[in-house]
């Protein structure tokens, strides 16, 4: 019996020093998929890949050991379970877009008005040549326009009411038969003698009642980013990275005008538009410092 006893506690004391050498690796890290808890191996639940999670519909759920974590899309801000969209065009930004901007879920959308095209960098807005397409429908001369175009008649002839197709001058009345009746835009024989003047859409006629004012309302008044509208016509600006060129129409980008100060090298307007539409391709953003590229040198920054 007593030989029993002592057996077994030297076994015991054995196993004892054997753990102490060798302990049970309690912190050690466990196999992939499973977690430990009180010293014991679990198979790991994926609350993401079956659905238990209670992450927002526009978070991401990413499983961690033991549990998991939300985190909102881009586009979105809050802590995971909760999640809002972000306006990114509710800014004096204007989210980057120098026309217009659209707020969508998770994202935004840049726009231009009627007669540009968005550019690749998906927020400046170039000038579109309505003329290239079947002469802008113009019966004669087709113009382009920042914004726009307009149709003109060759000698002899005068534009009709619809803007595009020419009218021989002898189908005229005797009063707007005259090419010195004034009218800057449309003439109309007067009931009583005379003649009424009236201006294309997107103008205003003049107190004058002969010439014709440009609005926003046409072609964005002619200018590439913003425009507000004055007594003597539209006013330009641009939205911020980018200062007016001296045309007062076109913006041009601030790295063109100190790459032009440089190289020390006064370019003719016309030069300057083109590499200006061709740079504005891609773009940033404009204010209303104006670029003056027949003094490049003299330009203050």
């Amino acid at each position: 019996m007593g030989s029993g006893r002592c057996c077994c506690s030297v076994a015991k004391a054995l196993l004892l020093f054997l753990l102490l050498l060798s302990p049970p690796p309690l912190f050690d890290a466990p196999p992939q998929g499973q977690v430990r808890a009180a010293g014991l191996l679990f198979p790991d639940v994926d609350e993401c890949t079956q659905g238990i999670d209670d992450c927002h519909p526009d978070a991401i759920c990413q499983n961690t050991p033991k549990l998991y974590k939300c985190t909102c899309k881009p586009g979105y801000s809050g802590e995971g379970k909760t999640c809002e969209d972000i306006d990114e065009c509710d800014n004096d930004f204007n989210g980057g877009c120098v026309h217009e901007c659209f707020n969508i879920p998770g994202n935004y959308r840049c726009m231009c008005y009627d007669g540009f095209m968005l550019a690749q960098d998906g927020h400046n807005c170039l000038d579109m040549d309505e003329c290239l397409l079947n002469n802008g429908g113009c019966q004669h001369i087709c113009v382009n326009t920042v914004g726009s175009y307009e149709c003109i008649c060759n000698d002899g002839f005068f534009l009709s009411d619809n803007q595009h197709t020419c009218i021989h001058r002898l189908e005229e009345g005797m009063s707007c038969m005259n090419k010195n009746h004034g009218c800057a835009h449309i003439c109309k024989e007067a009931p009583k003698g005379g003649v009424a003047c009236e201006c294309r859409p997107g103008f205003e006629l003049a107190r004058n009642q002969r010439g014709c004012i440009l609005t926003c309302n046409h072609g964005n008044g002619g200018c590439q980013h913003t425009c507000e509208d004055a007594d003597d016509g539209p006013v330009c600006g641009c939205h911020p990275e980018y200062m007016l060129h001296s045309n007062g129409k076109t913006c041009l980008e601030r790295e063109e005008a100190a790459t032009e100060l440089s190289e020390n090298n006064a370019t003719a307007g016309a030069d300057v538009d083109k590499r200006v539409k061709r740079r504005l391709l891609m773009g940033k953003k404009c204010s209303s410092l104006i670029v003056d590229t027949d003094n490049l040198p003299n330009l203050p920054l």
